[in-house]
């Protein structure tokens, strides 16, 4: 087996969750007062690259568990089959919220800020789970299940990473840059929307899948460690230089270069000493609510920041402001830890492979 297959990095967890709680708080400040806004937002809206962060981490995991595991359609399935019945249950159900709220408005019983966000005509796109393959022009419903479109999408591509990555990490280099290349052309030639493909949503599957083969060559380059570095310092200095060149707005391959040097780094010295990480043990349970806290927390933005904040309380004060996000991300973090039994209890039913020689349920 692979050096790495099956581990467990408490690191990516970590880092994941860091995530996820910086992308909260960046759609949880577009309610701030204007002065607070107006302050903050050269720095916040430049960190799109967090999102990558997500698909890296990704395409690292699933091709350090599945290079050695995947050998036929069948396995392909299942595989599938185990990536959508972890992310659609709670996709679905945040759907169901947004669906909702686009009911009421369509018969009249409130006004929405943007009404282009709340389009019926998009739910099938988002019930199939391709709105970021180009098959909408708007974010939608629960907007940041864009993403969740997109790594459905890479997903469904693994086999052509796979396919390549058993070649040799330099061919799948070589088929990383060809990809680059070709969304470089396709952009330029107003393929990918109006945005940079690196910074792409309702394209984002296209962004995603480049990320995602990032990661997945990050894999094998970390198997290439004769000596792992001893601690995560290096690694987290890679993450502080990605950070900071998104918020000087560098090119925006610097913060994905950086993001795939900390994960190489960190999982070689994860992999290496494991208990370099042995404190985060306590704190794997609240780690692992990452997923959780990114899709729920655009239904507590709406409840507590456009409905509460907005509407009811009418504030300005930014310290109130700053103040009163404690009960969306309290509620969030809360409805991400009371889901993930049933979530996880439902993905294991979903993808549960029959025991050999079992009948086939008709």
């Amino acid at each position: 087996m692979a050096a790495g297959a099956g581990m467990h990095y408490r690191i990516f967890e970590l880092w994941r969750f860091s995530a996820a709680l910086l992308v909260m708080g960046y759609h949880y400040l577009h309610a701030a007062p204007a002065d607070l806004w107006h302050a903050l937002a050269p720095a916040i809206e430049r960190g799109y690259a967090l999102l990558d962060l997500f698909f890296m981490i990704s395409g690292f995991l699933v091709l350090s568990r599945y290079r050695d595991r995947m050998g036929s359609v069948a396995d392909y399935l299942h595989f599938l089959r185990r990536r959508v019945a972890v992310l659609y249950p709670l996709h679905l159900f945040t759907l169901a919220f947004f669906v909702a709220v686009a009911l009421a408005a369509a018969a009249g019983l409130f006004q929405p800020a943007a009404p282009e966000r709340w389009d019926l005509g998009d739910l099938p796109a988002h019930l199939l789970l391709v709105h970021a393959w180009g098959a909408s022009d708007k974010l939608t419903f629960n907007i940041v299940s864009w993403s969740i479109s997109a790594e459905f999408f890479a997903y469904a591509l693994f086999p052509l990473v796979l396919l390549v990555a058993r070649r040799g990490l330099p061919a799948l280099l070589l088929a990383l840059c060809a990809y680059v290349a070709l969304l470089e052309m396709l952009f330029a030639a107003g393929h990918l929307g109006p945005v940079h493909w690196t910074k792409a949503d309702v394209f984002g599957a296209w962004r995603a899948l480049a990320s995602f083969t990032i990661g997945a060559a990050a894999f094998m380059a970390s198997e290439r460690f004769a000596v792992a570095p001893r601690s995560l310092w290096p690694a987290f200095l890679l993450l502080t230089l990605a950070i900071a060149a998104m918020l000087a707005g560098a090119s925006p391959y610097l913060p994905l270069a950086a993001f795939a040097l900390a994960i190489i780094l960190g999982a070689a010295a994860e992999r290496a000493h494991p208990q370099i990480t042995a404190r985060l043990a306590p704190l794997m349970p609240l780690l692992r609510l990452s997923f959780g806290i990114y899709l729920w927390h655009m239904v507590f933005d709406l409840l507590f920041n456009s409905i509460l904040w907005r509407r009811v309380l009418d504030g300005d004060d930014p310290l109130l402001f700053l103040a009163f996000q404690f009960l969306p991300v309290v509620a969030t973090i809360a409805a991400a830890a009371l889901s993930r039994p049933f979530e996880k209890r439902l993905a294991d039913r979903l993808c549960a492979r029959p025991a050999p020689g079992a009948p086939v349920p008709a």
